[in-house]
């Protein structure tokens, strides 16, 4: 009789553990990533936080809209990229 078979009631085998749900990226789409995709990744992510969440947010106050958001954006090279 083998180890494992020993181990458990009745000799019953045990189903094989499921791996752990990385919550993440729980496609794991971060391994599939050049490192150029990682830093136009980082970069959007970056100017989305730093520079484009506050105007958006007055800006969907006040109902204006911010031309150099555009501006800025073609800049970094993040108007019209297939994502």
């Amino acid at each position: 009789m083998s180890e494992h078979a020993r181990s458990t009631p009745a000799g019953r085998s045990r189903p094989p553990a499921w791996p752990k749900m990385n919550w993440q990226d729980p496609l794991l789409l971060e391994d599939e990533l050049t490192e150029e995709e990682r830093l136009v990744r980082d970069t959007a992510r970056a100017y989305a936080q730093d520079k484009l969440l506050p105007r958006v947010l007055e800006a969907t106050r006040k109902e204006i809209f911010h031309r150099e958001i555009m501006n800025e954006m073609g800049e970094l090279g993040l108007l019209g990229p297939t994502i």
